[in-house]
C-alpha cells in the first residue's frame, strides 16, 4: 500500500493491492463503509478489468483526515492496523466532515483499492477524482507516452433517447412523487450539457411490452413527461386487465428496444440511429422474471445471461432499484447486473436527490459524447483546448471526463460551436 495526501493536509488516500483468490466486490464495498452511497458506478477498464466507483461517500468525522485514511486502511486490507509501518504522522488539519471518492479493481486474482478523503467543508473534488479513477495508478516500470488528439468543428450537438421504464405498482406512488418534484434538475442538467434528447416513457405491465405510447411518444419537456409517469405508470391506462401489477421490466424493456429499433414501429415511436440508448429502470421489485425463475437457479442464469448480452450491445443502464434491506420490497439483483455489464449507474430507490439525477445526466453526456479518446489518459495530465482556449475541469461550467465510456463532454458555456476545433492534450501509460 502507499498511503499519500496533500502538503496542505485538506486531502488524503492511498492505493493497496493485494492477491486473493476471491474478493466479492459488495463485501469489499460494504467493509468501506459506502454500501449505503446511492452512487456506485460500474464498467471495465480498458485493460479488461472489472472496476467499481463511488463518488457519494460521506460521514461525520472529528479529527485528522490521515487518522481516518489509515483506519480504513486497515479494515479492507488483508492486514491489521498493528502491522503497518512507516506511517507519516498525521498532519494537525483537523475536520468535522468528510467526503470520499473509492474505486476498487478487480484484475484476475487482484484487487486494487484507491480511495481519498477531503474536508466536506473546501472540497477537492476534482483531486478525489484524480486519485481514484484508475486512471493514475499503473505497473511498476510503465512509461508516460504523449498524447494528442484532435476533432473538427462539428455542429451537431450528440443524440441521446433516454428510455425509462417505470414500475406500474401501487407502493411506487411516493417514488413518482419524488421523482416528478425533482425532474427539473435533470432536465435543466441535460441542457447544460448541449445534449439533443428526448425521453421515452413506458411501464411493466407485461401486455404493454415495453411499448411508449403515441401520442405523446417521445418527451422533451418537464409537463408532457410528467403527466405520461401519472397517465401511463400511476394510473397504468392501457394496462392489461389480467396482468395485475407483475413487474416485467426487463422482459419488457427488451421487447420495447427490439420493436422501436424495427420497421414496423410508427416512425414517431422508433428509435433514432444516430442517438445513444439509455435506459432507466426504477421499481421497488425485482424483476419478475427472477421472481419466477430465481437467479440461483440454472434457468434464471441462462435468463439473466442472455439479457446482460441484449443489453451489452444495446443500451448503457441506469437502474434506480430497492436495496431489499431498508429500501423497496425486494433486492434488485437482476437490474444491477445490466448496470455492471453495460456501464451504467446503480442508485438506490431510497436515495433519490438532485445530486442523483444530476449524475445521471453527466453520465448520459459522457456515454453520448462524440470524444472520444483513442487511449486511457491519466486525468491528471489532460488539457482540453478548444479554438485556442483552455477549458476548466467543471461538470456545471467546462469539461470533465468520464472513465466509464473513456470521453470528455462539455456543459454550460464551453460547448464547441460548429466552427471550434477541439485538441485534447494527455499523457497515457
Amino acid at each position: 500500500a502507499t498511503v499519500f495526501r496533500t502538503a496542505t493536509g485538506d486531502a488524503s488516500g492511498f492505493v493497496a493491492r493485494w492477491n486473493t483468490p476471491s474478493y466479492p466486490v459488495a463485501s469489499l464495498v460494504a467493509q468501506l463503509g459506502i454500501a449505503s452511497d446511492p452512487r456506485l458506478r460500474y464498467f471495465t477498464n480498458p485493460d479488461g478489468d472489472d472496476v467499481v466507483m463511488t463518488r457519494g461517500f460521506q460521514r461525520g468525522f472529528t479529527g485528522a483526515i490521515d487518522d481516518l485514511r489509515n483506519t480504513i486502511l486497515s479494515n479492507v486490507a488483508p492486514w491489521q492496523f498493528a502491522d503497518m509501518s512507516n506511517l507519516p504522522a498525521a498532519a494537525p488539519t483537523a475536520v468535522t466532515r468528510v467526503r470520499g471518492y473509492v474505486s476498487v479493481t478487480i484484475s484476475g486474482t487482484y484487487v486494487t483499492v484507491a480511495a481519498a478523503f477531503t474536508n466536506s467543508g473546501a472540497p477537492r473534488l476534482d483531486l478525489l477524482e484524480d486519485l481514484t479513477n484508475t486512471m493514475n495508478v499503473a505497473p511498476a516500470g510503465t512509461a508516460l507516452v504523449n498524447g494528442c488528439t484532435p476533432w473538427a468543428p462539428n455542429a451537431a450537438d450528440p443524440a441521446i433517447d433516454l428510455y425509462w421504464v417505470l414500475d406500474q405498482s401501487g407502493s411506487m406512488t411516493d417514488d413518482f412523487a419524488a421523482l416528478n418534484a425533482r425532474i427539473a434538475v435533470l432536465f435543466s442538467s441535460l441542457n447544460n450539457a448541449h445534449i439533443d434528447f428526448r425521453m421515452g416513457i413506458t411501464n411493466m405491465d407485461d401486455l404493454i411490452a415495453g411499448r411508449i405510447r403515441t401520442p405523446p411518444a417521445w418527451h422533451t419537456d418537464e409537463a408532457s413527461f410528467t403527466a405520461e409517469v401519472n397517465n401511463y405508470v400511476i394510473n397504468c391506462q392501457g394496462c392489461g386487465p389480467s396482468s395485475g401489477y407483475a413487474e416485467y421490466g426487463i422482459k419488457g424493456a427488451r421487447a420495447g428496444i427490439e420493436y422501436m429499433s424495427g420497421a414496423t414501429a410508427p416512425v414517431e415511436q422508433r428509435l433514432r440511429p444516430d442517438a445513444t440508448l439509455v435506459t432507466i429502470f426504477m421499481t421497488d421489485e425485482e424483476a419478475q422474471t427472477f421472481q419466477d425463475a430465481p437467479l440461483n437457479t440454472a434457468s434464471g442464469q441462462m435468463q439473466l445471461a442472455a439479457f446482460e448480452t441484449f443489453f451489452a450491445a444495446e443500451a448503457t443502464v441506469f437502474a434506480l432499484t430497492g436495496d431489499g434491506a431498508a429500501c423497496g420490497t425486494s433486492d434488485g439483483v437482476a437490474y444491477r447486473s445490466l448496470t455492471r455489464v453495460t456501464g451504467g449507474m446503480d442508485v438506490s430507490l431510497c436515495q433519490q436527490s438532485d445530486a442523483v439525477l444530476d449524475e445521471v445526466a453527466a453520465e448520459a453526456a459522457g456515454a453520448a459524447s462524440r470524444y472520444r479518446l483513442p487511449s486511457a489518459p491519466v486525468s491528471s495530465t489532460m488539457r482540453v483546448v478548444v479554438t485556442g482556449v483552455e477549458v476548466p475541469r467543471d461538470r456545471t461550467n467546462g469539461y470533465e471526463y468520464f472513465p466509464s465510456s473513456q470521453s470528455i463532454a462539455f456543459f454550460g458555456s464551453y460547448r464547441p460551436s460548429g466552427t471550434d476545433a477541439v485538441l485534447v492534450h494527455y499523457e497515457t501509460f
